[in-house]
């Protein structure tokens, strides 16, 4: 009988020589951990050897020690393809959380910039305006208000506030666009 099948049926009889077995399939274990994602080490030889262990409980017999290698070796390939399809997805939804919050961030900012540097630009054009010319420009650019909503706030014509709100945008062309 081969070396394997000796080891097996000891080990069934004294459970501590699964250490023996263990240093035997220690290579193929330091393989899958390799390959393995990016997990913890330890965690993953802990499953591993767990998994090795399953296998030889679950073996009903052991007549060739070509097809109890075969079994436990599948053991522990059914074992390292679960752990990688499970780190796997773990790792690539972090790396999508990561990048989807780095790209979020300058985004954010670059924009919250822009839009501070307008709003900051456009309240100093209106200072230039006082009284009801003010509010209506103010409610056009900053409120962002329909000449309806500013004709029936302020109590003038929509026509009224189309003309201010034309002249207000060939203004602005005009200063800042140097058109």
């Amino acid at each position: 009988m081969g070396d394997l099948l000796e080891l097996i049926k000891e080990i069934r009889e004294d459970k501590e020589k699964f250490v023996h077995l263990v240093d035997k399939m220690n290579p193929l274990i330091k393989k899958y951990i390799r390959l393995l994602y990016m997990d913890e080490k330890e965690d993953t030889y802990s499953e591993l050897i767990l998994a090795l262990w399953e296998a030889l409980v679950k073996m009903k017999y052991a007549e060739n020690e070509g097809q109890c290698l075969m079994f436990l070796s599948n053991a522990l390939k059914n074992k390292f393809l679960e752990l990688y399809k499970i780190s796997k997805k773990y790792h690539d939804k972090q790396l999508d959380y990561k990048l989807d919050i780095n790209q979020g961030i300058s985004f954010f900012s670059e924009m919250e910039y822009i839009n501070l540097e307008l709003s900051i630009d456009l309240k100093d054009y209106l200072n230039k305006y006082s009284g009801l010319k003010y509010q209506i420009n103010y409610s056009i650019l900053i409120e962002r208000l329909s000449d309806a909503d500013i004709a029936n706030k302020y109590g003038v014509s929509r026509q009224y506030v189309y003309r201010l709100k034309k002249q207000l945008y060939e203004d602005i062309k005009r200063q800042y666009f140097k058109l």
